[in-house]
């Protein structure tokens, strides 16, 4: 009988590395060092908000913001590359007075959140990371009805708008020649991938919240709230 060689002696097969995909980022590449990103607006049903492509300079859709929201306050966008979930926003329904936004990754993750400032003529917007930590401020100035600046340690690094840019505009051509909402974003300074999400996030979040047109159907039907500050 054949005797077995004891276990430290025996031969192994060596252990092949598992390859894991790195998961996606929260932005695809064309995203990462695009200087200008334009939002429009994609009419949906009657019964839930409308929805955004998001495109370069090229004008090739490269990404999609979603609305998965029902008629009621706490609604939600997500931003989506084909069908995959890169991040999600959700409006803060724990805040009564302030408004406020959750910036999801898509694990359902806390990245950031936007918390509203008291002010009196201004709109002011404080962005922390999940540790609670300041990364950006969203303003929009008493004198300034068509834009908000995104601003980060010492400067501003970012515009939301429609005629940030000058007269002629994409977001005012589109809002004068057809029924859609349009403006864009651009990048003043460089930016980590982080950022540059919550840049999109916040135009996404001041078009819901401050638009005098580009609310939904059932917004319009509800007597969605304007604000101070619309733009």
């Amino acid at each position: 009988m054949r005797q077995r060689k004891p276990i430290h002696e025996q031969a192994t097969r060596p252990v092949k590395a598992v390859k894991r995909r790195p998961s996606p980022g929260l932005l695809p590449p064309e995203l990462l060092d695009a200087g200008v990103v334009h939002f429009t607006e994609r009419v949906s049903d009657v019964m839930t908000a409308n929805d955004y492509e998001l495109a370069t300079d090229e004008g090739a859709v490269v990404m999609d913001a979603v609305s998965r929201l029902g008629v009621f306050r706490g609604w939600r966008y997500d931003f989506l590359v084909g069908d995959a979930l890169r991040f999600s926003i959700r409006r803060d329904k724990r805040l009564v007075v302030f408004e406020g936004l959750r910036v999801l990754d898509a694990k359902g993750g806390l990245l950031a959140e936007f918390r509203q400032q008291p002010t009196a003529f201004s709109v002011h917007f404080d962005v922390v990371d999940a540790e609670g930590q300041l990364r950006l401020k969203v303003q929009q100035p008493e004198s300034e009805h068509r834009r908000f600046g995104v601003f980060g340690p010492g400067e501003r690094v970012a515009i939301i708008g429609r005629d940030a840019f000058g007269e002629d505009t994409r977001g005012r051509w589109l809002e004068k020649g057809t029924a859609v909402d349009a403006f864009d974003v651009r990048f003043e300074a460089p930016l980590g991938e982080l950022d540059r999400a919550l840049c999109l996030a916040a135009a996404v979040f001041v078009d819901r919240l401050y638009t005098s047109d580009g609310d939904s159907t059932a917004d319009r039907l509800l007597g969605g709230r304007r604000k101070p500050g619309a733009w």
